[in-house]
């Protein structure tokens, strides 16, 4: 009897927790992401400027139901990145203040077209740098 309510109460449990982080983020693909509400510009590393790096650097982030950056991380899959017509990896400096900028982004949350449900999305961001 323990066993079963033990059991009852874990499965209780988990269905809570997916509530709350609300389920595995829809990848958005080819559609197009959420507006941004609050951007943060990327500090350029004086490294990178020192030696004339530039580049692009596209990100994958997740938001949640808020519009609230929850993950991000270097898109590294290389047939997305020749989608994007990336053929070079850009400089780590380069991605390290893409991610501290992007992390701070605030977006729209998003709705399903279909259902008009507010999700948690995955979708790409990029962020260029060029020294004028």
């Amino acid at each position: 009897m323990k066993s079963r309510l033990y059991f009852a109460l874990s499965i209780l449990m988990l269905g809570m927790v997916a509530e709350v982080r609300g389920g595995e983020p829809q990848t958005l693909g080819d559609k197009q992401p959420p507006k941004i509400l609050e951007r943060v510009m990327p500090v350029y590393p004086t490294e990178a400027k020192d030696q004339k790096i530039q580049g692009r650097v596209i990100l994958e982030a997740v938001i949640n139901e808020k519009g609230e950056v929850v993950e991000i991380k270097e898109l590294t899959d290389k047939e997305k990145l020749q989608a994007n017509k990336v053929t070079e990896p850009p400089h780590p400096s380069l991605v390290k203040a893409a991610m501290e900028a992007v992390k701070q982004w605030k977006y729209e949350p998003y709705k399903d077209p279909a259902t008009g449900k507010v999700l948690p999305v995955r979708f790409s961001v990029e962020l260029k740098f060029e020294l004028k």
